[in-house]
């Protein structure tokens, strides 16, 4: 009984000690930037309202914000993105504003059929965005001149 005594009070002094230090750690080292972050499970993602944040100042531009997609094959199955399109001209961009739901649904449906293992890869993604572009086009009559990512992962 005498040494079961024992092994609780250690056990108790080394949580204690680690809780501390955790405490110490976390107030004192890693709350050091002043932008809202969050930790998720795609990594570190920092608030559009933070000033750390990164927005467009062109005109022309229009925002797709975090699109998460099932891939359909590949060693991925999850591709998470952020994209920006550059429109041709503001009747586009307010065309595309309109729209963008159902955009988005032709996004979802189209990165959805795709093989992860390609979207991995700098070529596959240059395709993807070239693609894409046509695919809008075709559908919508929409002239999109340059796709960006602004975040992309693929996860497991």
């Amino acid at each position: 009984m005498d040494f079961l005594k024992k092994v609780l009070k250690i056990s108790f002094i080394v949580i204690l000690v680690v809780a501390i230090i955790y405490l110490i750690v976390g107030l004192f080292f890693l709350d050091n930037s002043k932008t809202s972050t969050n930790y998720g499970a795609f990594g570190k993602v920092v608030s559009s309202g933070a000033k750390g944040s990164i927005r467009s100042t062109d005109a022309l531009e229009v925002g797709l914000d975090k699109i998460l997609i099932n891939m359909r094959s590949g060693k991925y199955r999850y591709m998470k993105a952020d994209m920006t399109f550059r429109m041709a001209d503001e009747d586009q961009k307010e065309a595309i504003l309109k729209n963008m739901p159902r955009i988005r649904d032709t996004i979802l449906k189209f990165a959805s059929s795709l093989d992860s293992d390609i979207m991995i890869t700098p070529d596959g993604k240059e395709n993807f965005k070239k693609e894409l572009q046509n695919l809008i086009y075709n559908e919508y009559g929409h002239k999109i001149d340059a796709i960006y990512f602004n975040n992309f992962v693929l996860a497991q």
